[in-house]
């Protein structure tokens, strides 16, 4: 047994009379000429065992005398040459080994066992301590086993449960104080009317006075020589407009009508007309053709209307959120449009759009806080949503989550009534409804269409809501009714207990036992005949709409055969013959220039809108928004990040779901890298006797530091693209669009969301860190490890950013996410194809080098080969470039490789905040 230092063992003198020598045997020399010798005659394997731990170390010894700490590879003393650091040779070394695993070797001719509490992989020359995470390393530990690791993580999930436990007694704690003081002042206080308005029922009583002293059918409609405001709109007198165009209801100063700093909101009222709203696609399709009408403040109105008849493009078109492309909207009698009030007007959409894992009153709140006037203050806002909730009957649920088919929370009606209160309790002038019944039963439909009367009688709003088959009893609490037809025409609109009168007129009969609302679907979609004119279509309703504007008399006898309803069905029968419907079918090639010219006009319309909000963008950047102003980008970002927070930090079960994604994905990847090492190449005087074909191995290195990084790579993508994609996919972006639509800027709302994300990025790799190193053999510093892996997160959440928004199909994007990580870590990573081959000048690649340098995991397995390399002693890693240089890295790149990877998450950042904001522009406004 050969002593530590490498001692030469007994009975070592018998095999140093042998003649010949190892080059001989290897080169075929004069001297082995008519003999029999082999290596083995020449050579011998011995052996090195610590007696502690019964470890052992071979090497292979030549039978000539060898100094120790150099290896003769000819078997001469004559040609000795020096062993490399982290090698071992004792005496009569022929060929250098690797220093053992679970020893470790000083200088070249000396081995000691790998002492307790430190681990020795192969090629080591010193002991590396293990005490951190508190891995288990005994004498002789060639991989420690680093099993603290999950107890750090388990401990830290014990804390983060005391601190959500506490968290949540606290919130109850503030629950039961809110309720205590709702008991204490519900009493002397009743809170219903929790708009400052200075309503008048001389509003009402003006608009039913002027409707039913109408002489006959065509003004009791709506249709008056004269068309007057109600009193409780303002009168533009006052505001300076006289009777210009596109002044609506600012004066030449440009400031709000009344002055937003006290703590009440001013009334503002409007009364709405429209005339001949069109609406064309690009395609040549109309949608909305001369839609008129009015919406009278204090009043609840209605639009029907079959499948197709264009009852929410009426309803956007009006609002301003789609371009028309004909008609005139008035504003209390003055030409204007309602897109430049739209922080005075509610849209309800017709989906609960609401972010579903927040509170009633987070919800409410939120949008208090960001729509109504910056200058009212917080407790006063606060208070609104107090009284809002117990006007909409929601003080019961207010602490509860909204909810969703997976975890249960308020009823549909009582999401209904928040969907309407995150309008409501921005204090609006205008409130329209995209469909607010639909989903709910009959008895739920009729509390709401109550609310919503109620809500136009008492705060004196113009509330119009799209209905597709309300029930007798909704329908009769409207005040005014429109009928759309299909191709989105008028087949009535005016005053509602009027319709029934004007369709009866017309020859319609409706059965007794169906409901006005039924009867008025099957009228418009055709479905009811017309006894006096049997070729009767369903689109024939338009024309005898327009007639009846232009003054044709309507029987009022009942009387189908009458001279006036001839003369009419005669001029529908003229109209009819050039209607649309009957128009030749065009040509398969004119069909499909159309469709290419279609693409373009798209083109032109969405380039045009795009230069049109910027031009708006930077002439009224730093002016105070004249019809409200609500908080600015600062507050603003801080109000988006105060729910954003809530979002993420409000259940521990998603919060800890989350992190044990990022832990196993560690722990997978250390398992497979476990055996990843760094062994130098063999010294060029043994390479030099080694046969020709395995000369460049002997060479090489063996080198699996880049795949460890490339692995590392694919984990921290695969995890942080999926979690990313959540901060803007799914509910959120939809939740987006609407905030948007409302006034929302969105600079403060992504950066507040990004921002937010940090101490989920950085927990995220820290955690992905600790489980890394569970099997894996590091040698570097983690924090510089960790490093490395928080700034990939933080790419990787970044194009997590630019999917969601870029992807527009949900199920698609986890399919976009695996691609990604796949193209950027394999592919752009570096390692295959080599990034020297990338970079070499000719080669095929070189043409398209920009993209690695625009990929984080190239940049990432850099900086983790830069800071493993660098922790370990062989010579051709401490003495040149050259195996920096082989791989196209810089010795001293660590700090600049991070800083890529953040530069590059801040440009994949920058491209999500385009693709957010340029992306489905149409349901951003």
């Amino acid at each position: 047994m050969a002593s530590s230092n490498g001692t030469r063992p007994a009975g070592s003198n018998a095999t140093t009379t042998v003649p010949s020598t190892i080059a001989d045997v290897i080169l075929g020399g004069d001297n082995n000429r008519g003999t029999n010798l082999t290596l083995a005659d020449l050579l011998e394997i011995r052996n090195y065992t610590d007696r502690a731990t019964g470890l052992n170390c071979s090497w292979i010894a030549s039978r000539h005398v060898c100094p120790e700490g150099r290896f003769c590879p000819t078997g001469s003393a004559d040609a000795s040459y020096p062993c490399p650091t982290g090698f071992w040779c004792p005496y009569d070394t022929a060929h250098p080994v690797y220093c053992c695993p679970g020893f470790y070797c000083a200088s070249p001719n000396r081995i000691a066992v790998c002492p307790e509490g430190s681990y020795c992989p192969r090629g080591s020359n010193r002991p590396f301590p293990c005490h951190f995470f508190l891995a288990q390393c005994k004498p002789g530990t060639a991989v420690p086993t680093r099993v603290g690791v999950f107890v750090v993580f388990g401990a830290f999930a014990v804390v983060a449960l005391l601190a959500f436990i506490l968290r949540a007694k606290r919130q109850k704690r503030a629950r039961l104080q809110r309720a205590l003081q709702l008991d204490l002042t519900a009493a002397p206080t009743p809170v219903l009317n929790f708009f400052p308005l200075s309503t008048s029922s001389d509003a009402a009583e003006d608009g039913s006075e002027r409707v039913s002293a109408a002489p006959n059918l065509r003004q009791r409609a709506g249709f008056s020589d004269e068309s007057t405001s109600a009193s409780t709109a303002i009168e533009l007198d006052t505001l300076g407009a006289g009777p210009r165009k596109n002044t609506g209801l600012l004066d030449t100063g440009g400031q709000v009508i009344a002055d937003v700093t006290r703590a009440e909101v001013p009334a503002v009222h409007f009364h709405v007309r429209f005339e001949g709203i069109t609406k064309t696609l690009n395609n040549g399709a109309t949608i909305l053709r001369d839609v008129s009408g009015e919406l009278r403040p204090g009043k609840l109105a209605g639009i029907l209307g079959g499948s197709g008849s264009g009852k929410s493009s009426f309803l956007n078109t009006l609002a301003g959120k789609t371009r028309r492309t004909g008609g005139t909207v008035y504003l209390n009698d003055v030409e204007d449009e309602m897109a430049r009030y739209a922080k005075l007007i509610g849209f309800v959409p017709q989906e609960d759009i609401m972010l579903r894992d927040l509170t009633v009153r987070d919800i409410l709140r939120h949008s208090a806080h960001m729509r109504l006037p910056a200058a009212l203050p917080t407790p006063e806002k606060d208070r609104r949503v107090k009284e809002l909730m117990a006007y909409l009957g929601l003080l019961g649920v207010a602490d509860s989550i909204i909810g969703d088919e997976r975890v249960r929370g308020i009823s549909g009606g009582q999401r209904k009534r928040v969907n309407i209160g995150m309008e409501l309790v921005a204090e609006p002038s205008i409130l329209l409804l995209d469909e607010p019944t639909s989903g709910l039963d009959s008895s739920t439909s009729l509390e709401l269409c109550s609310l919503l009367k109620r809500i136009a009688v008492e705060k004196g709003l113009v509330v119009a809501a799209v209905v597709h088959s309300p029930s007798q009893q909704c329908f009769e609490l409207f005040d005014d009714v429109t009928l759309l037809g299909t191709g989105g025409r008028v087949v009535y609109t005016g005053a509602r207990r009027y319709a029934l009168e004007y369709l009866r007129n017309l020859g319609f009969v409706k059965p007794a036992s169906q409901s006005e609302p039924e009867f008025f679907l099957d009228v418009v979609t055709g479905k009811v005949p017309l006894a006096w004119n049997p070729q009767f279509r369903a689109h024939d309703l338009f024309d005898y709409w327009d007639a009846f504007r232009r003054g044709a008399a309507i029987s009022d006898n009942h009387t189908p055969g009458n001279a006036s309803m001839r003369s009419v069905a005669a001029e529908i029968s003229t109209l009819a013959r050039s209607h649309p419907a009957n128009a030749k079918r065009r040509s398969l090639s004119n069909r499909l220039l159309d469709n290419v010219a279609d693409v373009f006009r798209d083109l032109a319309d969405y380039a045009r809108d795009v230069a049109d909000e910027t031009a708006h963008t930077l002439k009224t950047l730093g002016v105070p928004d004249p019809v409200r102003a609500t908080p600015g980008p600062a507050h603003t970002l801080l109000l988006c990040m105060r729910r954003a927070a809530v979002q993420i930090w409000r259940s521990w079960g998603s919060f800890m779901s989350e992190l044990g994604v990022h832990l196993a994905a560690g722990a997978f990847i250390s398992l497979a890298s476990q055996d990843n090492e760094y062994l130098g190449r063999y010294p060029d005087a043994l390479c030099d006797v080694t046969p020709f074909p395995m000369q460049p191995a002997c060479r090489t290195p063996l080198n699996l530091l880049p795949q460890t990084g490339v692995f590392v790579s694919l984990g921290v993508l695969f995890a942080g693209i999926s979690v990313g994609a959540s901060t803007f996919g799914g509910a959120e972006r939809v939740v987006y669009w609407r905030d948007v639509a409302a006034g929302m800027p969105t600079v403060p709302y992504f950066v507040a969301k990004a921002l937010v994300d940090v101490p989920r990025i950085v927990l995220a790799g820290v955690t992905f860190s600790l489980s890394l190193v569970f099997l894996w053999p590091y040698r570097g510093l983690w924090v510089s490890i960790c490093a490395v892996v928080v700034a990939l997160y933080f790419a990787a959440f970044s194009m997590g950013y630019f999917i969601s928004t870029a992807v527009h199909a949900p199920q698609a994007v986890g399919l976009v996410a695996t691609a990604f990580a796949l193209l950027w870590a394999l592919v752009l990573g570096g390692l295959v194809p080599p990034l020297g081959e990338v970079e070499r000048e000719g080669s095929g690649y070189y043409p398209f080098r920009f993209l690695w340098s625009l990929s984080a995991p190239r940049y990432a397995v850099e900086a983790l080969f830069i800071e493993e390399a660098g922790a370990r002693a062989w010579d051709e890693l401490t003495q040149g470039t050259a195996v920096y240089d082989a791989l196209g890295y810089r010795k001293d790149g660590y700090g600049a490789a991070v800083l890529n990877i953040v530069v590059i998450g801040l440009l994949w950042q920058t491209a999500a905040l385009v693709g957010l904001k340029l992306a489905n522009r149409e349901r951003q406004k």
